[in-house]
């Protein structure tokens, strides 16, 4: 069970990273997709975090 939350939170990680890659590709962005975008990646480590640190 652990390693499937693990995976899930890892897939939800690389989801967040490909959406911020294509942004930027696509066009400049603002400070208030930079911060929500952070701020969803913020979430998802310490999601896993505790899910790692606290089983």
């Amino acid at each position: 069970m652990a390693v499937d939350q693990k995976k899930d939170i890892l897939q939800e990680l690389e989801e967040l990273r490909r959406e911020l890659y294509l942004s930027a590709a696509q066009h400049v962005l603002t400070s208030r997709e930079i911060y929500q975008v952070s701020t969803n990646l913020d979430r998802v480590i310490v999601k896993y975090l505790k899910e790692e640190y606290y089983k």
